[in-house]
């Protein structure tokens, strides 16, 4: 058979990695099909899955970029989200209405801030109105033409529920074409906090029985089609070993191996929760017990792998052996490294996160601080409630430092008494067939139930009129008059940062040419006065050379002159001279 896997990004094959192999390893072939890049490592993952099963492959799917009607229909995915959580089913967990409300379309926000527009029936009203326009819009042609040429025999989704993926649009496409489709829930919290899953596909793939119920009571899907299977993800983590002995490990790291060690697990919590201080707070708090083997126990911090660039230029002097470690568990050695530290640790603590559940899984107590400034990131989300209340939850919590470090000192006096209870909630959380029944298998097999039934051809329901509207809604909201309400806050202030950014470059630009006509004019002026004074000194020359040619013109006459005189003085004196001796000559001759 042909299955198509596909996911927003390859880092979510990582929950799937065990389900994708044992397909194969029954001879299926397996498409992995990915939305856009990333770079967590799950790219490596699927190149290496590729690799080692002949019948695996790896590429991107139709892009949707050409689709102009697809972020408009996101956008208003979202917009539904946001009137989702305003219901007063999830009053207590104000985080979801926050994040929703930021993703929504800012027209939606500022109509359900007007009095009375939050109420019931206006919600009702207003989700009526956007879900005719969703369901009104059109499929991928370019996924469409993809699924029609491949002709899978079942398409899983991994990423139905990211609000920005375009896994719903994928499931639309496919039930056109009759193929079957299974939504594969990736994580714990994916069915509660996340979007919703407003196109009913053939089978949805879930843990345990807490999710089937919230996929029937928060999804409205029907019970029929769902299927408990297991958290396929955490077989690898059962019955595995470690891979270093404790002094090797503790070599490495460069700690002291007698010494008790502590691993924490970070969260990827949006926005920012300053998980710096918390940690920071609690090493401080390690370090101020009043027993000797906590102040001297080695902390490791592992990031998460989202954030990790976070932790690389921590200052940790003063806070005694702390080691920052881990790296995204994607291959063998990165997993082995993870699980060394969860096995030589003595405890896990965080604040939420589902290494708490692996940490389980390695028999490990796993601790919690439950302050008032960390409500928002967990008892405001429903599926850390779970840590605490499922078989008598998961979790050793405290709600505060010092009643943590109580805590962790009993631990450490007394050894771990809470094994019975982390094992009932892994048997009702992450194993519901029984801690010995892996649940890859059962998964497999609930892959290959649904890809030999034969799949129902859906075809859109939207009415001609609805298709109009949303027509007009696509068109107004690419270039018209809803495009500026169909932004979110980020994208609004991306927009007011670039048209500041563009009103500033056109200040600046006038300045600069401001700038260049008064340099221009100044340089105008200089060559002019330049010129002018030019232009003076040469007429002044000029008048000197006429002055003096003068002056030489009139001395050539004066002496002309002269000589003239002279000449005429002498021809004067000459004929006299001649006269006088003529004169004296006669008067001789008559005496």
């Amino acid at each position: 058979m042909k299955i198509v896997v596909s996911a927003l990004h390859a880092a979510y094959f990582r929950n799937f990695e065990s389900a994708v192999a044992a397909l194969a390893d029954r001879g299926h072939d397996i498409a992995l099909l990915v939305d856009e890049p990333e770079d967590l490592g799950g790219e490596r993952l699927a190149r290496d899955l590729q690799a080692r099963h002949l019948q695996v492959r790896f590429e991107y799917a139709p892009s949707y970029g050409g689709e102009d009607w697809f972020p408009v229909a996101r956008k208003l995915r979202q917009g539904l989200d946001y009137l989702r959580f305003l219901d007063p089913l999830y009053a207590d967990y104000p985080k979801l209405r926050e994040r929703a409300e930021e993703r929504a379309p800012r027209g939606l926000a500022r109509l359900l801030a007007l009095p009375g527009a939050r109420s019931r029936p206006s919600r009702a009203l207003l989700a009526r109105a956007l879900g005719l326009v969703v369901d009104a819009m059109p499929v991928s042609r370019a996924m469409e033409a993809w699924l029609s040429r491949e002709r899978p025999d079942a398409l899983l989704l991994a990423s139905v529920t990211n609000p920005r993926a375009p896994q719903l649009d994928h499931l639309r496409c496919a039930r056109r074409l009759g193929i079957p489709t299974g939504v594969c829930v990736y994580s714990w919290d994916h069915l509660s906090s996340k979007t919703l899953i407003r196109e009913t596909p053939d089978r949805v793939f879930v843990w345990n029985e807490t999710q089937r119920r919230e996929a029937v009571e928060l999804h409205g899907l029907p019970p029929d089609r769902i299927v408990v299977t297991g958290a396929q993800v955490y077989d690898q983590w059962f019955n595995r070993q470690p891979t270093r002995a404790r002094e090797q490990f503790c070599a490495d790291l460069a700690i002291p191996p007698g010494e008790a060690i502590l691993l924490y697990v970070c969260s990827a919590m949006t926005p920012d929760p300053g998980e710096l201080r918390v940690v920071k707070d609690w090493i401080g708090a390690l370090r101020r017990s009043h027993c000797q083997a906590l102040r001297a126990a080695s902390v490791l911090v592992r990031p998460h792998p989202e954030r990790r660039a976070e932790w690389e230029a921590i200052d940790w002097s003063g806070d005694g052996i702390v080691r920052v470690t881990g790296r995204i568990p994607v291959d063998q050695s990165a997993k082995d490294d993870y699980f060394n530290a969860l096995t030589h640790a003595a405890a896990v603590v965080g604040i939420v996160t589902s290494a708490f559940l692996e940490a389980a899984i390695a028999g490990k107590p796993v601790f919690t601080v439950t302050p008032p400034e960390l409500r928002t990131h967990q008892m405001g989300m429903r599926h850390f409630r779970y840590l605490l209340e499922v078989e008598d939850g998961l979790l050793v919590a405290a709600p505060d430092w010092a009643t943590h470090v109580r805590q962790l000192e009993e631990l450490l006096a007394r050894g771990d008494t809470g094994r019975e209870r982390r094992e009932r909630f892994l048997r009702a959380f992450v194993r519901p067939s029984g801690l010995d029944c892996p649940a890859t298998p059962g998964f497999v097999d609930a892959v290959e139930s649904l890809a030999l039934q034969n799949g129902r051809i859906v075809e859109s329901r939207a009415a001609r009129w609805h298709t109009a509207v949303a027509g007009w809604v696509v068109r107004s909201g690419t270039s018209g008059l809803l495009r500026s309400a169909l932004l979110d806050r980020r994208q609004a202030a991306e927009e007011r940062a670039v048209r500041a950014r563009l009103r500033h470059g056109r200040l600046a630009d006038r300045q600069k040419k401001a700038e260049r006509l008064r340099d221009h004019a100044e340089r105008t002026a200089a060559r002019d006065r330049a010129r002018a004074a030019r232009l003076v000194d040469l007429q002044r020359t000029r008048q000197q050379q006429v002055a003096a040619k003068q002056e030489r013109k009139q001395a050539r006459i004066a002496h002309k002159r002269a000589r003239q005189r002279e000449r005429r003085h002498q021809r004067i004196a000459y004929l006299y001279g001649r006269l006088s001796d003529r004169l004296q000559a006669i008067l001789r001759g008559r005496s």
